[in-house]
């Protein structure tokens, strides 16, 4: 039982102490940049040409799709607490 209530509020700990990183926002990277909502929207800029996209985040990785088919992920990143890894792209978060 002891063991039992010590892995809990192990768990506990663990889950409270992780930082959640706060993806809403503008995020660039050299003249590229992706803008996510809180409502699952987000919008892609390439060189002046906008795409409207829809994303889902878990795990520290957010799926980006060009449609709401969430069986087509257009591209997948790596979420660090500053900065998304997408490919061979570091998006950085505008202030």
């Amino acid at each position: 039982m002891k063991k039992m209530i010590f892995i809990v509020i192990m768990m506990i700990f663990i889950i409270g102490c992780s930082k959640k990183v706060d993806l809403i926002g503008t995020w660039n990277s050299n003249g590229k940049s992706y803008t996510f909502n809180g409502d699952g929207t987000c919008t892609k800029v390439v060189n002046s040409t906008s795409y409207s996209c829809t994303y889902d985040e878990k795990d520290g990785v957010v799926n980006i799709y060009l449609t709401n088919d969430p069986t087509n992920v257009y591209e997948s990143g790596q979420i660090n607490p500053d900065l998304i890894i997408i490919g061979s792209d570091v998006y950085q978060k505008s202030e």
